[in-house]
């Protein structure tokens, strides 16, 4: 099926965080023989990736998410100290728009829905192992 905006037709593909597992685990991005990822490949192809694409993330909101003040801190989920709502960890959607590393730690690049008012301008980063999923949608423009 093609994608076409203008008639609401709009093609997702749906990526599991597991896919993401070796991303966002530090020991797996050290340069070991036995592990081929290389932080740059892997920032190339997300960076290539977004340039035709859209990310959307959705997160589980501990309460450690409101310390990211600075924009400089990478968030990760905390179950210690989960927001809950009825009884449900909450949930939250994020525009990924980069990928990066601190030091060897990897990290998404997001942009918050509640705009200027969170973090540093919008702005945040988070661990891919705190991404519950992600969805990648292709921009077509006429």
């Amino acid at each position: 099926m093609m994608t076409d905006f203008k008639r609401g037709i709009v093609n997702a593909r749906r990526y599991k965080i597991h896919q993401f597992y070796q991303m966002g685990n530090p020991e797996n991005v050290a340069i070991t023989p036995q592990i081929t990822l290389d932080k740059h490949i892997i920032k190339a192809a997300l960076d290539n990736f977004l340039k035709k694409s859209v990310l959307i993330g959705r997160i589980p909101i501990s309460l450690n998410y409101y310390d990211l003040e600075d924009g400089e801190h990478i968030y990760y989920f905390d179950g210690r100290c989960a927001a809950l709502v009825e009884g449900l960890v909450e949930t939250h959607s994020i525009a990924v728009i980069g990928f990066g590393f601190d030091e060897d730690v990897p990290f998404f690049e997001f942009i918050d829905c509640n705009g200027n008012g969170f973090s540093k301008e919008g702005f945040g980063r988070v661990s891919p192992t705190s991404v519950i999923e992600l969805f990648g949608f292709d921009i077509c423009l006429d």
